[in-house]
């Protein structure tokens, strides 16, 4: 018996065909909050299959044959025709729902970026309808950032998406592609109030980074092959993310006294009238 699940991220609509009621459940859990009855806009067709043998010829990891993107693991393998925007996923059961959201985010990362859109590896929390983002490399204070900001929304501790909405920057929240924590992203779009890198100190302070600077931080390059980057879209949007909200290096103890700090500063900046111009 098929069954289809659909799911929405960054307002892209993916729907997923498979046979297995078990998995079927396990993937309504883990999307829940990205759950969708819209269109789709992508199609994927979802096969549980006792081995990988017949693909061990493609090279492990992520390539393209002309509009097809070829993911391979160990775990899985799976192929995307991007122009028609179908493609069909092989799982191996023991992995295969960690496998299909690494599929998954993938084949987001590359659409979003293809949109225009840039994915952050970045803590997104929502206090009073706004959107505060916090990044940084791996262990820079972004899942304890989250840990702090329990009494607000939090989109994602991981990854966030930003794209241009009626010709200004919005926050989109993103599943926890990789690790499916019991807990889980939150799905919505939001307005950024700023932009946090994460330093680890002593002491809780910020400091504003001039417009290149905060360029050269957020500017991301997705992990896809650099003759398919689509460095000009990346570019635009990074810049226009740091004209509109302010960014800064924020170094922090590890408790509440970052909200106190983040609070204090940004009425300042909104009491001056400042604008991002530089």
């Amino acid at each position: 018996m098929k069954h289809e699940l659909k799911i929405e991220v960054a307002n892209i609509v993916t729907s997923l065909e498979l046979d297995d009621s078990s998995l079927l459940q396990q993937l309504r859990e883990t999307f829940s909050e990205f759950e969708s009855n819209k269109l789709a806009e992508i199609n994927l067709k979802i096969n549980l299959v006792n081995n990988l043998e017949a693909q061990e010829f493609f090279p492990l990891g992520l390539s393209f044959s002309g509009e097809e993107v070829i993911i391979r693991a160990d775990e899985f393998f799976g192929r995307m025709d991007l122009s028609k925007r179908k493609g069909e996923v092989d799982l191996l059961p023991p992995y295969a729902k960690g496998s299909l959201a690494n599929f998954l985010r993938n084949i987001y990362n590359i659409l979003i970026t293809r949109e225009g859109g840039l994915i952050l590896h970045a803590a997104g929390i929502v206090k009073d309808n706004r959107a505060y983002i916090f990044f940084g490399p791996s262990q820079s204070g972004k899942s304890t950032v989250a840990q702090l900001s329990k009494d607000y929304i939090i989109l994602s501790d991981d990854l966030i998406v930003i794209k241009r909405i009626n010709g200004s920057c919005k926050v989109f929240g993103t599943p926890y592609w990789d690790r499916l924590k019991e807990s889980q992203g939150k799905r919505g779009v939001f307005e950024i109030a700023g932009l946090f890198k994460l330093v680890k100190d002593n002491k809780t302070c910020l400091k504003r980074l001039p417009y290149s600077q905060g360029l050269a931080e957020v500017l991301t390059l997705p992990g896809i092959p650099k003759e398919h980057q689509p460095i000009a879209k990346l570019l635009s949007i990074s810049s226009l993310l740091i004209r509109e909200a302010p960014c800064y290096e924020l170094h922090f103890l590890p408790n509440k006294s970052l909200w106190r700090c983040i609070e204090e500063e940004l009425a300042n900046w909104k009491t001056m009238g400042v604008k991002n111009v530089y």
